[in-house]
């Protein structure tokens, strides 16, 4: 699905201000020119309302003069608060007020709003305003508003387009979709097939008939993604049940799809209720073995934001348990990429568990992948790898990592690396005077 880049780093700043939500209350108490305006703010409101005399006024009560005026009183309040991204108060009568404004005059004031930072910040706030408005208008001013936003894009505001898109996709999935059948901006065709996704993702939820009727008619690879999403959003106790017993009335492709968005969500909440639910499906092998590298996945990746906090938490575990319920299988390529990006984040505990790890093919893959991955970077332990490499099994895999492992080293310390080299056996030794060997076995799989 689509998500702006600043939408997760909101999320995640939006939490960490809840935590001083409490001390906010209190300073809010306190500021007396804020309650001021607000004050202002509303009686304003409440004598254009008086004047408003046909239910279109009703919604449209401001314009020319009063909207100025109103748009300075709200800018002031929302810098005197001591924190717009808590104050709830302040951002409903501020959505409030902007209902009662034109799309057209909406607009307007989105495009004058510039962030005053030199980089996005939760904090800027007219970034934040910004925000509001496209939050307001997008929904309601729908097509019109991508297409205006698509014909006369600024510099700066590239996001707006999509930003628009995502909102009124949340707003009326079916409006999006029928908009999206007919003649639309070349930026929207150029991921047409990724917002009609999105908005029949959402549709799923809203309407479940028209998202069944839509389901038919969409091709094979596009049908599962829907599916797996379908699932991952149901994954729950009440609906669990459901999604297992569509998956066994569905066609294989459709069934993986389900199972493979239960267990994503699954493994998010309860680990455990995601394995017990894998070992429970009546699959082949290779259902269950594909599955299961998806398990592991989903366990490992992390998202950006929470890594921050949790960096420290040993996953060796998880990689350990893949390897139990897969001793006598090949190492995947994707199970190998999963394998490699938890190194990144946690290169002690991946080393770790390789060392740990009985010698044979399992170990060999393992310990050159890591080996490979780890060359070059500080935090590379180069006694405790050259002794991983000389547990590898395969001697074209033990020659191409130790080749790479002295490169390495005698960039970082060339005595040392020398020294290391003429502890090795004579054979080791007389491979490494040899030609440089190619990339060597691939190393997925058992021998």
């Amino acid at each position: 699905m689509n998500r702006r880049k600043f939408i997760p780093g909101m999320i995640f700043l939006f939490g960490i201000a809840l935590a001083f939500f409490g001390g906010f209350l209190a300073a809010r108490n306190s500021q007396d020119d804020g309650q001021s305006g607000r004050n202002d703010l509303k009686q304003s409101i409440q004598l254009r309302s008086e004047k408003a005399t046909s239910p279109d006024e009703s919604r449209q009560i401001l314009s020319g003069d009063a909207w100025k005026d109103a748009k300075g009183l709200l800018m002031k309040r929302w810098e005197s608060s001591p924190g717009v991204l808590v104050d709830f108060d302040l951002r409903e009568e501020t959505r409030r007020l902007l209902e009662k404004v034109s799309n057209e005059d909406l607009e307007v004031w989105l495009r004058e709003l510039r962030s005053d930072e030199m980089e996005d910040s939760d904090w800027d706030i007219q970034l934040q305003m910004h925000e509001m408005v496209l939050m307001v208008l997008a929904p309601r001013a729908g097509g019109s508003l991508i297409r205006s936003l698509a014909e006369h894009r600024e510099e700066g505001k590239e996001e707006d387009l999509e930003g628009a898109m995502e909102y009124w996709i949340t707003h009326d999935p079916s409006a999006v979709l029928t908009w999206l059948d007919g003649e639309v901006p070349e930026p929207i065709k150029e991921s047409l097939d990724s917002y009609r996704e999105d908005a029949l993702e959402e549709l799923a939820a809203k309407n479940p008939i028209e998202f069944e009727a839509r389901l038919a008619q969409v091709d094979q690879e596009t049908r599962e993604s829907l599916l797996r999403d379908f699932a991952y959003r149901r994954a729950n106790a009440d609906q669990r049940a459901e999604i297992l017993e569509r998956a066994t009335r569905s066609p294989h492709g459709d069934a993986m799809a389900l199972w493979e968005g239960l267990i994503k969500a699954e493994v998010e909440v309860n680990p455990q209720l995601a394995l017990a639910t894998l070992s429970e499906l009546k699959v082949s092998d290779s259902d269950r073995a594909d599955l299961d590298d998806g398990l592991l996945w989903w366990s490992l990746r992390r998202d950006p934001y929470l890594s921050l906090c949790l960096a420290d938490e040993d996953r060796s575990g998880i990689m350990q348990g893949w390897y139990e319920r897969n001793f006598d299988r090949e190492v995947p390529f994707g199970v190998l990429e999963t394998f490699e990006e938890w190194c990144q984040g946690q290169t002690g505990y991946a080393k770790q568990w390789v060392t740990n790890l009985p010698s044979g093919p399992h170990f060999d893959t393992f310990a050159r992948s890591l080996i490979r991955k780890s060359a070059g970077k500080h935090e590379l332990d180069y006694p405790a790898a050259a002794g991983m490499a000389a547990k590898i099994g395969d001697p074209d895999l033990r020659r191409e990592v130790q080749e790479k492992l002295k490169k390495s080293w005698q960039s970082e310390d060339a005595a040392a690396a020398t020294a290391w080299e003429q502890t090795l056996p004579a054979t080791d030794r007389e491979r490494l005077k040899q030609e440089p060997c190619g990339s060597g076995k691939l190393g997925f799989s058992p021998h």
